[in-house]
């Protein structure tokens, strides 16, 4: 994959303009961490055992943001970004997305929101200009970068319900 050394520094605009929340980070470092279901940031706790026995797209969401100073309590789960408005602002349009971005996916129909996946703008585009996220994925067992025409090939990410922006307290 031709991420594996890319470092994002910044999301292409300048001074108060860049947004803060996600200063940088660094792809490689989740790329390929095992996928499991069950193992979310209220059930693991040393980052070895998750990087050894696997993660899910919580855990991955948590751990992007720890490592870029924004340390989240373990019981904000997919439900609670999704709905909490003061602290993950919804960002309008694609238009206006940003590196750090969350992305909110449910099935059709009446989302169940214990069920929502959640995955993470890189900053990065593909040749389509399909925005490219990164996400700990049951269909690949593993963190992977997917752009955002492919989740919606699979009923668990069909619908994107919403894209929301962490706000720093």
């Amino acid at each position: 994959m031709f991420f594996h050394h890319l470092l994002l520094a910044s999301n292409g605009k300048k001074g108060k303009e860049a947004n803060k929340t996600l200063a940088r980070f660094e792809i490689q470092r989740y790329i390929g961490i095992p996928y499991e279901y069950k193992n979310g940031p209220e059930e693991i706790k040393d980052r070895t055992v998750g990087e050894q026995t696997g993660i899910n797209c919580i855990l991955l969401a948590h751990w992007i943001l720890q490592d870029n100073g924004h340390s989240l309590p373990e019981n904000i789960l997919s439900k609670e970004m999704y709905e909490d408005e003061k602290r993950f602002k919804p960002v309008p349009s694609l238009e206006e997305i940003e590196r750090g971005d969350i992305f909110v996916f449910g099935k059709e129909g009446k989302p169940d929101l214990y069920s929502l996946h959640l995955a993470i703008f890189i900053g990065e585009r593909d040749k389509q200009e399909q925005p490219l996220l990164i996400h700990a994925t049951y269909e690949e067992k593993q963190v992977v970068i997917w752009p955002l025409e492919k989740f919606t090939k699979y009923r668990r990410y069909a619908k994107l319900l919403a894209v929301k922006r962490l706000t720093p307290e």
